[in-house]
C-alpha cells in the first residue's frame, strides 16, 4: 500500500488479463468518456459513460492527473475492432484508458470492455409501444420521459451488478418507470444521512482522508479502496460506506470523513431526490423536474 491507497488494477479485455497502472505521476492518464450532453445515448453506452466518468473520479481521487478525452470512435465496437479493440459482442462500448508505458511514452494502457444492457422482454412481444414503434432500443431522453430520475439509473448501474456483467432490465419496468425504484430508495436513505453530516469538510484525495481518520475509521477506508481499485468494484466497494453510515459505530469525525468520500466518488448522491412525484433537496443542487433531476 503507498499514501496513495490500493494499485490500480483493470481487467484488459484486449489482453484478456489484469493490468495494474503506474503510481501516480505527473504523465497524465487519458480516459476515453462517452459525451456527456448526449440524450439519445442507449443504455449501453451511457453505462459506458457512467463507468467512464466513476474511473476518473476514483483515479482523480488517488491522485492522478486525469484528462478526459473524447474520440471520434468511442462509441463504435465492431468485430475487427477500433483502434485495436479486441473483437466483441454486439451492445458492448469499449472505454480507452492510456497512460506512461515503459519506456515513459504514452500509450493505450487497456481496454474497458463494459458489457451491454439487456431488456427481459423482447420488443415483438411487448404490448407498450414508444421506443418500439421506432425500432430502437430505449436511450437516457426515454427514461427521463418515464419518469426515471437519471441519478438514480447512474446510481443503480454502479450499486448493483459489474460493468463487466450484463445489465438485465424487464422492458416493462422501464415503460412504467421503476426499474430503479430500489437505486431510489437507497440513494435517498444514503443521501439524508450523508445530509446529516452537512456541512462536509474539504477532502479531495485518499491521502487527505486517511490523514483525517482514527485507526477504526482507516480500516473502512482501506477496505473501500481495496475494493474500488480492484478492477473498478463498485457493487462491493459503495456498500463498505454505506454500512458505515448507516451502523453508526464509527466516530462521528470518522463518519464525515466517509461520507465526504462517499460523495466525491458518488456526486448522484447529492442530487435533487424524488419522493412520491415531489422533488426532495439534497445537497445544493436544483431540480429541473422530474426524471430529469441529473446529467450522466
Amino acid at each position: 500500500m503507498t499514501s496513495h491507497g490500493a494499485p490500480i488494477s483493470l481487467f484488459d479485455a484486449g489482453q484478456q488479463r489484469t493490468v495494474s497502472l503506474p503510481p501516480p505521476a505527473a504523465v497524465p492518464i487519458v480516459v476515453s468518456v462517452v459525451p456527456a450532453s448526449a440524450g439519445a445515448l442507449t443504455l449501453g453506452e451511457a453505462r459506458a459513460g457512467v463507468i467512464a466518468e466513476t474511473l476518473c473520479r476514483v483515479l482523480t481521487w488517488k491522485g492522478y492527473h486525469v484528462l478526459r478525452d473524447e474520440p471520434e470512435t468511442h462509441l463504435a465496437y465492431p468485430p475487427g475492432g477500433v483502434r485495436g479493440c479486441p473483437p466483441g459482442v454486439a451492445g458492448r462500448v469499449c472505454v480507452h484508458v492510456s497512460g506512461p508505458q515503459d519506456n515513459g511514452r504514452q500509450g493505450l494502457r487497456c481496454h474497458l470492455l463494459v458489457d451491454v444492457v439487456r431488456l427481459g422482454t423482447f420488443s415483438k412481444v411487448c404490448t407498450y409501444r414508444d421506443w418500439h414503434i421506432e425500432h430502437r432500443p430505449p436511450n437516457l431522453t426515454d427514461l427521463a420521459e418515464h419518469g426515471i430520475c437519471i441519478a438514480d439509473f447512474e446510481f443503480g448501474l454502479l450499486w448493483a451488478g459489474h460493468y463487466r456483467h450484463p445489465r438485465r432490465l424487464q422492458c416493462s419496468a422501464l415503460h412504467h418507470g421503476v426499474s430503479f425504484w430500489d437505486a431510489s430508495v437507497t440513494r435517498r436513505r444514503w443521501g439524508n444521512l450523508l445530509r446529516r453530516r452537512e456541512p462536509l469538510p474539504q477532502v479531495r484525495s485518499h491521502a487527505e482522508a486517511a490523514g483525517l481518520l482514527s485507526s477504526e475509521g482507516k480500516r473502512v477506508l482501506d477496505t473501500f479502496d481495496a475494493a474500488i481499485s480492484r478492477d473498478l468494484n463498485t457493487p462491493a466497494a459503495l456498500p463498505v460506506l454505506y454500512r458505515a453510515q448507516r451502523r453508526g459505530e464509527l466516530l462521528n469525525e470518522d463518519q464525515t470523513v466517509l461520507a465526504t468520500v462517499a460523495r466525491t466518488l458518488a456526486p448522484s448522491l447529492a442530487a435533487p431526490l424524488i419522493v412520491r412525484g415531489q422533488v426532495s433537496e439534497i445537497g445544493s443542487s436544483s431540480a429541473s423536474g422530474p426524471g430529469k433531476t441529473a446529467s450522466l
